[in-house]
Protein backbone atom coordinates (compact mmCIF):
# COMPACT_ATOMS: atom_id res chain seq x y z
CA UNK A 1 0.00 0.00 0.00
CA UNK A 2 1.25 3.46 -0.79
CA UNK A 3 -0.12 5.08 2.40
CA UNK A 4 -1.63 8.04 0.60
CA UNK A 5 -3.15 9.21 3.88
CA UNK A 6 0.29 9.44 5.47
CA UNK A 7 1.64 11.31 2.45
CA UNK A 8 -1.25 13.78 2.41
CA UNK A 9 -0.83 14.33 6.15
CA UNK A 10 2.91 14.90 5.79
CA UNK A 11 2.44 17.40 2.96
CA UNK A 12 -0.07 19.39 5.00
CA UNK A 13 2.17 19.29 8.08
CA UNK A 14 4.97 20.68 5.91
CA UNK A 15 2.80 23.57 4.74
CA UNK A 16 1.10 22.40 1.54
CA UNK A 17 -1.80 24.70 0.69
CA UNK A 18 -4.85 22.48 0.19
CA UNK A 19 -6.85 25.55 -0.74
CA UNK A 20 -4.91 26.13 -3.97
CA UNK A 21 -7.02 26.10 -7.14
CA UNK A 22 -6.14 24.77 -10.57
CA UNK A 23 -7.22 26.59 -13.76
CA UNK A 24 -10.75 25.09 -13.36
CA UNK A 25 -11.10 26.34 -9.78
CA UNK A 26 -10.62 22.84 -8.37
CA UNK A 27 -8.87 22.35 -5.05
CA UNK A 28 -7.22 19.10 -3.96
CA UNK A 29 -10.62 18.14 -2.51
CA UNK A 30 -12.32 18.39 -5.91
CA UNK A 31 -9.56 16.44 -7.63
CA UNK A 32 -9.73 13.73 -4.96
CA UNK A 33 -13.50 13.38 -5.31
CA UNK A 34 -13.27 13.29 -9.11
CA UNK A 35 -10.52 10.68 -9.21
CA UNK A 36 -12.93 7.75 -9.23
CA UNK A 37 -10.78 5.80 -11.68
CA UNK A 38 -8.01 5.62 -9.11
CA UNK A 39 -10.36 4.63 -6.30
CA UNK A 40 -12.98 2.44 -7.92
CA UNK A 41 -10.82 0.15 -10.05
CA UNK A 42 -9.88 -2.31 -7.29
CA UNK A 43 -8.99 -5.81 -8.37
CA UNK A 44 -10.99 -7.51 -5.64
CA UNK A 45 -13.39 -6.65 -2.83
CA UNK A 46 -10.63 -6.27 -0.23
CA UNK A 47 -8.71 -3.84 -2.48
CA UNK A 48 -11.92 -1.92 -3.13
CA UNK A 49 -12.70 -1.59 0.60
CA UNK A 50 -9.13 -0.54 1.35
CA UNK A 51 -9.34 2.13 -1.36
CA UNK A 52 -12.68 3.42 -0.09
CA UNK A 53 -11.33 3.54 3.47
CA UNK A 54 -8.22 5.38 2.31
CA UNK A 55 -10.34 7.85 0.34
CA UNK A 56 -12.49 8.53 3.41
CA UNK A 57 -9.36 9.04 5.54
CA UNK A 58 -7.89 11.51 3.05
CA UNK A 59 -11.19 13.40 3.07
CA UNK A 60 -10.92 13.58 6.88
CA UNK A 61 -7.36 14.90 6.55
CA UNK A 62 -8.49 17.63 4.14
CA UNK A 63 -11.57 18.60 6.17
CA UNK A 64 -9.70 18.77 9.48
CA UNK A 65 -6.95 20.79 7.77
CA UNK A 66 -9.57 23.38 6.81
CA UNK A 67 -10.33 22.75 3.14
CA UNK A 68 -13.35 24.72 1.92
CA UNK A 69 -16.25 22.26 1.74
CA UNK A 70 -18.72 24.76 0.28
CA UNK A 71 -17.31 26.95 -2.46
CA UNK A 72 -18.12 25.87 -6.02
CA UNK A 73 -15.36 25.52 -8.61
CA UNK A 74 -15.29 27.49 -11.89
CA UNK A 75 -18.02 25.20 -13.29
CA UNK A 76 -20.36 25.81 -10.35
CA UNK A 77 -19.82 22.33 -8.86
CA UNK A 78 -19.65 21.99 -5.08
CA UNK A 79 -17.71 19.20 -3.36
CA UNK A 80 -21.04 17.63 -2.37
CA UNK A 81 -22.24 17.62 -5.99
CA UNK A 82 -18.98 16.06 -7.16
CA UNK A 83 -19.17 13.40 -4.43
CA UNK A 84 -22.70 12.61 -5.57
CA UNK A 85 -21.73 12.44 -9.26
CA UNK A 86 -18.82 10.13 -8.39
CA UNK A 87 -20.98 7.81 -6.28
CA UNK A 88 -19.14 8.82 -3.13
CA UNK A 89 -21.95 10.48 -1.19
CA UNK A 90 -21.85 7.96 1.66
CA UNK A 91 -18.09 8.32 2.13
CA UNK A 92 -18.37 12.13 1.90
CA UNK A 93 -21.11 12.17 4.57
CA UNK A 94 -19.15 9.84 6.88
CA UNK A 95 -16.05 12.04 6.58
CA UNK A 96 -18.06 15.20 7.29
CA UNK A 97 -19.77 13.63 10.30
CA UNK A 98 -16.47 12.30 11.68
CA UNK A 99 -15.25 15.89 11.63
CA UNK A 100 -18.35 17.11 13.47
CA UNK A 101 -19.87 18.85 10.46
CA UNK A 102 -23.63 18.65 9.96
CA UNK A 103 -23.77 16.80 6.64
CA UNK A 104 -27.45 17.66 6.11
CA UNK A 105 -26.62 21.37 6.24
CA UNK A 106 -23.72 20.92 3.80
CA UNK A 107 -25.96 19.01 1.39
CA UNK A 108 -28.73 21.61 1.70
CA UNK A 109 -26.26 24.43 1.00
CA UNK A 110 -24.94 22.54 -2.02
CA UNK A 111 -28.46 22.31 -3.45
CA UNK A 112 -29.47 25.88 -2.64
CA UNK A 113 -26.58 28.22 -1.75
CA UNK A 114 -27.80 30.83 0.71
CA UNK A 115 -25.47 33.81 1.21
CA UNK A 116 -26.73 34.12 4.80
CA UNK A 117 -25.73 30.53 5.59
CA UNK A 118 -23.09 30.25 8.29
CA UNK A 119 -20.40 27.89 7.07
CA UNK A 120 -19.37 25.12 9.42
CA UNK A 121 -15.84 23.99 10.01
CA UNK A 122 -14.42 20.78 11.37
CA UNK A 123 -14.78 20.36 15.12
CA UNK A 124 -11.84 17.97 14.98
CA UNK A 125 -8.60 19.83 14.41
CA UNK A 126 -5.95 18.58 12.03
CA UNK A 127 -3.66 18.04 15.03
CA UNK A 128 -6.31 15.97 16.82
CA UNK A 129 -6.87 13.88 13.71
CA UNK A 130 -3.13 13.25 13.39
CA UNK A 131 -2.91 12.24 17.06
CA UNK A 132 -5.80 9.78 16.66
CA UNK A 133 -4.20 8.35 13.55
CA UNK A 134 -0.78 8.02 15.18
CA UNK A 135 -2.40 6.34 18.19
CA UNK A 136 -3.95 3.83 15.79
CA UNK A 137 -7.53 4.77 16.63
CA UNK A 138 -8.56 5.13 12.99
CA UNK A 139 -6.74 2.27 11.31
CA UNK A 140 -8.23 0.21 8.48
CA UNK A 141 -6.59 -2.98 9.69
CA UNK A 142 -8.55 -2.86 12.96
CA UNK A 143 -11.81 -2.24 11.13
CA UNK A 144 -11.01 -4.89 8.56
CA UNK A 145 -10.26 -7.48 11.25
CA UNK A 146 -13.44 -6.70 13.14
CA UNK A 147 -15.47 -6.81 9.90
CA UNK A 148 -13.95 -10.13 8.94
CA UNK A 149 -14.63 -11.43 12.45
CA UNK A 150 -18.21 -10.29 12.17
CA UNK A 151 -18.66 -12.09 8.86
CA UNK A 152 -17.14 -15.26 10.31
CA UNK A 153 -19.34 -14.98 13.40
CA UNK A 154 -22.43 -14.53 11.22
CA UNK A 155 -21.43 -17.55 9.13
CA UNK A 156 -20.83 -19.59 12.31
CA UNK A 157 -24.22 -18.50 13.67
CA UNK A 158 -25.93 -19.45 10.40
CA UNK A 159 -24.18 -22.84 10.40
CA UNK A 160 -25.14 -23.29 14.06
CA UNK A 161 -28.76 -22.40 13.27
CA UNK A 162 -28.74 -24.85 10.38
CA UNK A 163 -27.27 -27.56 12.61
CA UNK A 164 -29.90 -26.86 15.28
CA UNK A 165 -32.57 -27.02 12.61
CA UNK A 166 -31.19 -30.37 11.42
CA UNK A 167 -31.11 -31.59 15.04
CA UNK A 168 -34.74 -30.51 15.48
CA UNK A 169 -35.71 -32.46 12.37
CA UNK A 170 -33.81 -35.53 13.61
CA UNK A 171 -35.44 -35.23 17.06
CA UNK A 172 -38.91 -34.87 15.53
CA UNK A 173 -38.29 -37.85 13.26
CA UNK A 174 -37.10 -39.94 16.25
CA UNK A 175 -40.18 -38.91 18.26
CA UNK A 176 -42.52 -39.84 15.40
CA UNK A 177 -40.72 -43.15 14.94
CA UNK A 178 -41.17 -43.92 18.66
CA UNK A 179 -44.88 -43.02 18.44
CA UNK A 180 -45.29 -45.38 15.48
CA UNK A 181 -43.66 -48.20 17.45
CA UNK A 182 -45.94 -47.67 20.44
Amino acid sequence: MFDMVGKATLLIKRGADIGMHDHHGNTALYILLKSDVMWLKGWDMLSYHRQMFELQEILKVFITAGVDIYTPNAHGETPTAIASESGLTEIWIKALEYCGVNSNAVIAYSQDPDPEFVHQYSKVTFGEYCQRREAGLDRFEEIQDSDIGTDEEERDNEESDEAESDDDIDTNMDRHAEEDID
